[in-house]
């Protein structure tokens, strides 16, 4: 919806007042032609979700049914006047209709009272078009207006004698004249605070007041501003949302014109809010505008840029629904000139501000277009900007002589009189400034002119001696890097030897970490559909290790995580591979999971513990295992784990067993108070058991550099378990290298995937 560049506030009262005319006109009785309109004309609520277009078809009924019962040519002349209104196009068509609607009134019976009132209603209107659509209609629209005050207080309604009172308000604003502009704006703040304690209406109240304060605003007057906000605030938490949304918009474009921009930010940010909650597009954009200006003016030049792409969003997605307000303009123009687009940056702050004079303040309307002259380093257009800056707060102060001056400090009462004498001071302190600098920039040369002579004159001097000088200290120098290069040399060879001699043990310890693990693709050789192993150290040898066996009808596959990672890690490793393969070689019975676990725990504290002496402290070292039995011939499965998921497949469902909070080697007497547990699943063909270390899922990654975590992993099974074992190992790998991308790996990484 495009409206005329007006204040919110008395756009808004002038709506409630259409849709009451709206609705007091239909009313009436009779006229059953024009009953057939669609009643979602008669609500404000729903004027802006209706297609104003589809009306069309309805002119030519209602203009027949005025020439054929002139009876009717109230009701038609009104709906005309309203439709021409919304639709904007032609203007004066509203002008002429509502003027024709006013005469035919005077067919109606003039004692009565109601036909009184809404003719006056109808003269509210018609002089809110005049003045509006047609500034040399102005004169004639005051005149309308004076008497709609007469009418409205002889009815005794409070409220269209304020709305009377602030259009008038309105137009002298227009016509620059203040200081008739503040006297109205005193007289209704005084008549509004008395009549919402006989109305109880805190939403209108709160309007008003906010629309007579965002008016002062437009004139500089932020003690009469702040004094109607702060009566508007006693009926704030009264009110509807759409009324507080008024309010907030009053108070920060107050504050954001007089210079508090961190207010201004801290309602604006609340109107943000709020019009957000209530999916008010309109304010919204207000809100983002508000918000992008103060921003500008405290120099947070990237929050501005975040500020105007979130309105430029909001505007594209509804732009139906949004008046571009000035603030919106200036935000576009300062980001354009910011951003190098100094076209659009000149069309924006230039002419499509002056062209909507009123809603933008001029003085600030200057302070934009200062953006736009120093992106360019033209300084001399800045200056001249802060001259009109100062030759229009001279213009407020002389032609404006505020009303109730006894009780206002001088500062408050002419805003730019400090602006325009510190614009004077500057002026002469840069000519100063400017004067003195050429004066110390002569004596600057000279200095450096003598300097330069005294150092030439004592280098000639001097040469002789720091020659020699200089040749012994040479002579030194060589003489001390010759056994400092000697000494460097032999610590170099010393740790090239160590690092060699490491690196050698390192290797030869991942041979034999090599030699006990089997190799991975064995694991096909056993009796089941197919499987993969994705084994990534870290380092060269891992603390991460697989392991399988077969013992009669029962596969035995582990996945562990030994503490740490690197050559420690790969010794626990290798002991507790080791310590598996005794426990079942050496077993007569099928040993369940669990039972393995609690043997393998007790061979690790054995192995670990035996040289502690008593007293001292164990050393926390111990591994995180999950181990599942697999019977290859009726495809039992028994599971069971210490800290680590097992996640099963199975008809198509997934099923997480996450095992018991303990580790392997545990010497916390409550946690070795928990035992391992087994539990069992009976399954079928194609159906697949996951195993994998912390590495995996603790990998840091993603376009957020957060960890691969254990959801989105299921996620992942869930896709491709459907999948050859082989494809899914490959599929797993590339997950991981795409999550890391740049990342540092930060653990090992071991995943086992196994299919029925």
């Amino acid at each position: 919806m495009h409206t005329v560049p007006m204040g919110r506030g008395i756009f808004i009262i002038y709506i409630v007042l259409l849709f009451h005319i709206c609705c007091s006109c239909s009313s009436r009785e009779g006229k059953s032609e024009v009953r057939e309109l669609p009643e979602v004309l008669l609500s404000y609520d729903n004027y802006k979700a209706s297609n104003i277009d589809s009306l069309h078809q309805y002119i030519p009924k209602l203009l027949q049914l005025k020439c054929d019962s002139p009876a009717y040519a109230f009701d038609v002349d009104w709906r005309l006047a309203w439709y021409y209104n919304s639709r904007q196009a032609p203007l004066d068509s509203a002008l002429k209709y509502s003027t024709l609607a006013i005469e035919d009134y005077k067919t109606y019976d003039k004692t009565d009272a109601k036909v009184g009132h809404q003719m006056a209603e109808l003269k509210l209107l018609k002089a809110y078009w005049m003045y509006t659509r047609h500034s040399d209609l102005r004169d004639s629209a005051y005149v309308l207006l004076n008497e709609c005050v007469h009418d409205f207080a002889t009815y005794g309604d409070t409220r269209r004698l304020i709305t009377s009172w602030l259009y008038k308000a309105d137009i002298l604003r227009r016509k620059y004249d203040f200081k008739e502009c503040l006297e109205i704006l005193y007289h209704i703040q005084a008549i509004t605070d008395t009549a919402v304690f006989s109305t109880n209406d805190y939403s209108w109240a709160l309007q008003t007041l906010s629309s007579v304060a965002d008016m002062a605003t437009d004139v500089t007057d932020y003690q009469t501003s702040g004094n109607n906000l702060g009566l508007a605030a006693n009926y704030f938490d009264q009110s509807n949302e759409f009324s507080q949304l008024i309010y907030l918009s009053a108070r920060a474009r107050m504050c954001l014109y007089n210079g508090e921009y961190n207010n201004s930010l801290y309602y604006s940010e609340r109107m943000e809010r709020l019009a957000s909650e209530t999916i008010n597009y309109d304010m919204l954009h207000f809100a983002y505008a508000l918000e992008g200006v103060a921003h500008l003016r405290l120099h947070q030049y990237t929050k501005a840029e975040e500020i105007y792409s979130m309105n430029k969003k909001l505007i594209a997605a509804h732009r139906n629904n949004i008046y571009i307000s000035n603030e919106g303009i200036a935000l576009d123009g300062e980001i354009a000139a910011l951003q190098h687009r100094m076209k659009e940056a000149y069309k924006l702050l230039f002419d499509s501000l002056e062209n909507r004079s009123f809603r933008f303040d001029y003085f600030n309307m200057l302070e934009s277009r200062k953006t736009y002259y120093i992106v360019q380093n033209d300084y001399k257009s800045v200056y001249n900007l802060q001259q009109s800056q100062k030759q229009y707060s001279d213009s407020i102060k002389s032609s404006v002589i505020f009303p109730k001056a006894s009780v206002r400090v001088e500062n408050d009462k002419y805003r730019y009189y400090a602006l325009s004498t510190s614009l004077h001071s500057l002026r002469d302190e840069y000519e100063a400034v400017n004067k003195q600098i050429v004066v110390e920039r002569v004596i600057f040369i000279a200095i450096l002119v003598i300097c330069v002579a005294l150092f030439l004159s004592q280098k000639r001097i001097n040469s002789a001696t720091n020659n020699k000088k200089i040749k012994e200290e040479l002579e030194r120098l060589r003489n001390e890097n010759k056994i400092n290069i000697a000494e460097i040399e032999r610590s170099r060879a010393l740790q090239l030897d160590t690092n060699k001699r490491i690196t050698e043990s390192i290797m030869y310890a991942e041979h034999i970490q090599h030699s006990i693990l089997p190799p991975p693709n064995k694991l096909n050789e056993y009796p089941i559909a197919g499987s993969f192993i994705f084994y990534n150290p870290l380092d060269v040898v891992s603390g991460d290790f697989y392991w399988f066996t077969q013992k009669g009808d029962w596969l035995y596959v582990a996945c562990a995580d030994c503490t740490g990672h690197g050559v420690p890690a790969a010794f626990m490793s290798m002991i507790a591979a080791i310590s598996l393969d005794n426990i079942l070689n050496f077993s007569k019975k099928f040993l369940d999971p669990s039972e393995v676990l609690e043997m393998l725990d007790a061979k690790i504290k054995e192995h670990l513990y035996r040289n502690v002496d008593e007293g001292s402290t164990a050393p926390r070292e111990g591994l995180d295992i999950a181990l599942v039995a697999i019977n290859v011939e009726t495809k039992r499965v028994r599971v069971s784990a210490a800290r680590r998921p097992i996640i099963i497949i199975r008809d198509q469902n997934i099923v997480t067993f996450s095992g018991t909070r303990r580790s392997i080697g545990d010497v916390d007497e409550l946690l070795c108070e928990r035992k391992f547990v087994t539990e069992e699943f009976k399954m079928h063909a194609d159906d697949c058991i996951y195993m994998y270390s912390d590495g995996y899922n603790d990998q840091i990654g993603g376009k957020d550099g957060v960890k691969l975590n254990h959801a989105k992993i299921k996620h992942f099974i869930r896709a491709i378990h459907d999948d050859d074992m082989d494809e899914q190992g490959l599929t797993i790998q590339e997950l991981f290298t795409q999550w890391k991308a740049d990342y540092p790996q930060v653990d090992d990484v071991l995943f086992i995937g196994i299919k029925l």
